[in-house]
């Protein structure tokens, strides 16, 4: 998203190959949420904690929209493009803000011994 914003919307056909080769790429990783999430916290906790990951990746489905088009409201007498210009800085901000959370897990490894017993 952020070449996009980059190349003022209008990209060469093989950067649009390569941004879409990299969302389909990068979709796949919601679905480790659950696996980290399964692996950070106590089990007594991995439900509660799933629900408000899961709660986290739906809000985003339905702020997204609602937010973006709002920004194409806001400019929709100037110009339509400015509007999806910014409308597009908005999935780059939720993407980042993704990326800041992803960057603060920590990874537990156990000894040597004990992945051997398992």
């Amino acid at each position: 998203m952020a070449i996009y914003l980059l190349i003022s919307g209008n990209p060469p056909y093989s950067v649009v190959v390569v941004l879409f080769f990299l969302i389909g790429y990068g979709s796949g990783a919601s679905a480790l949420t659950f696996v980290i999430v399964r692996k950070s916290f106590k089990q007594n906790e991995v439900g509660v904690v799933s629900g408000f990951a899961n709660t986290g990746g739906f809000l985003s489905a339905v702020l997204l929209p609602s937010m973006f088009g709002k920004v194409l409201d806001h400019f929709h007498l100037v110009d339509i493009s400015v509007g999806y210009n910014y409308g597009f800085i908005i999935p780059v901000v939720f993407s980042l803000i993704g990326l800041t959370g992803a960057l603060f897990l920590m990874e537990q490894r156990l000894p040597k011994m004990q992945l051997n017993n398992k």
